[in-house]
């Protein structure tokens, strides 16, 4: 008889470390499964609004930058916008100015909406998102590899453009 109560101690001593070990993995495998902050970006240009909220117009045309929160804790974003190809200018939406506040959610998406009326006809390089811990996510609307050599072009003596000089009247030429 001892034999038999021996064993079946055996099996659930066993069967116990077991599920323990498991369940200890378990846990430490969804809390670093996720980054704390990570997050992704999805752009969408020339826009009309069906149901405009105060502040927007269905007459106009908006660039819509939807950040998409995968991370495993609330996010908030301190910025977004976008860069032209020449690096030598860019825009930030308003709505990022204002609802730099607004937490993004678990699993949740927020919309940052730039009005198109007054951007200028230069081309895009890429839009952008920067969260309040300093993580930034781009979406590249020309191919990286134009974006990279015209950087790189741009730190070579041959791309840039002389600079101005004064004559003795203080014009510019």
């Amino acid at each position: 008889m001892s034999n038999i109560s021996d064993v079946t101690l055996l099996i659930g001593t066993i069967a116990t470390s077991a599920g323990t070990i498991f369940g200890i993995g378990l846990s430490i495998y969804t809390l670093t499964r996720k980054e704390a902050q990570n997050f992704k970006l999805s752009v969408r240009e020339h826009q009309i609004l069906v149901n405009p909220s105060p502040g927007y117009s269905n007459k106009k045309k908006y660039t819509n930058l939807r950040v998409i929160n995968i991370g495993g804790r609330p996010l908030r974003i301190s910025s977004a916008g976008y860069a032209f190809l020449n690096y030598d200018s860019g825009a930030i939406f308003a709505d990022s100015v204002r609802n730099s506040s607004i937490g993004v959610d678990v699993d949740n998406v927020y919309d940052y909406l730039g009005d198109e009326t007054g951007k200028p006809a230069k081309k895009i390089s890429y839009y952008y998102a920067t969260s309040l811990t300093g993580k930034t996510r781009k979406v590249y609307m020309t191919p990286r590899l134009i974006v990279w050599g015209r950087d790189l072009l741009s730190k070579s003596k041959i791309w840039k453009k002389p600079a101005l000089h004064e004559t003795k009247d203080g014009k510019k030429k």
